[in-house]
């Protein structure tokens, strides 16, 4: 037992969060509006020098709306950043990119800088078909 509070010591770690409001629309390709619109959020750069790489994602949301509000807690010691990926899930099955014949399309917003509200429009052109 003495082994147990000692791990349990190793893993307590702080991370800071941001937190921000995203307000924004997302446009689709074409005229159907029917179903869940999937927001992720990712770190635009994860990690530093030769092991650095794009797009980790941190937090996902789902909407019945295109207009969104959006609560976001950004962790601080994690990543830089901001980028949100948005797409509509047309048949409803919660998966983008499926060989089943419905194309869906999604789009990636990125921020310039990161304030603590944030408007913003992404347009859904980025299609997904096998």
């Amino acid at each position: 037992m003495t082994i147990l509070p000692m791990l349990m010591g190793c893993i307590n770690s702080t991370v800071i969060f941001k937190q921000v409001e995203i307000i924004g629309t997302a446009i689709p390709q074409t005229d159907d509006t029917e179903g869940t619109l999937n927001l992720l959020a990712y770190h635009e750069q994860f990690g530093s020098g030769d092991l650095s790489y794009p797009f980790l994602e941190f937090a996902r949301t789902e909407r019945t709306s295109l207009d969104f509000e959006w609560t976001l807690e950004i962790p601080q010691t994690e990543g830089e950043g901001l980028a949100i990926r948005a797409w509509l899930d047309s048949d409803e099955d919660g998966n983008f990119c499926t060989p089943n014949g419905v194309l869906e399309y999604g789009g990636t917003h990125v921020f310039d800088q990161i304030d603590w509200i944030m408007e913003f429009e992404v347009t859904l052109n980025d299609p997904c078909a096998f």
